[in-house]
């Protein structure tokens, strides 16, 4: 996979972190391409996701909402309102995984 583009020729690349270049957010850092030997600028942008969960997979009553329309081999797909949880119950009404 690779991190960016080079802008001269579309060439994918890897940007080189060595020693931790590259990595200061306020900075505008240069690259040379493997490809075509251009240089170029790149600035780097760390950003964080989170995702939360109900304790011990314990939704409370009335969160669990159907999305979608019911699969034969699934059954009906669960979202919790909640938290980020989308997922099946078992045939117990449990939460599967």
């Amino acid at each position: 996979m690779s991190d960016v583009n080079c802008p001269n020729c579309r060439e994918p690349q890897e940007i080189n972190h060595d020693d931790g270049y590259g990595y200061d957010e306020d900075k505008t850092h240069e690259q040379e391409c493997h490809h075509c030997g251009e240089t170029f600028e790149f600035t780097t942008e760390i950003s964080y996701e989170y995702q939360v969960f109900c304790k011990d997979g314990q939704h409370p009553e009335g969160a669990l909402e159907a999305i979608g329309s019911p699969r034969p081999e699934y059954g009906q797909c669960w979202a919790c309102n909640r938290c980020d949880w989308v997922g099946f119950l078992g045939t117990d009404n449990e939460v599967q995984s």
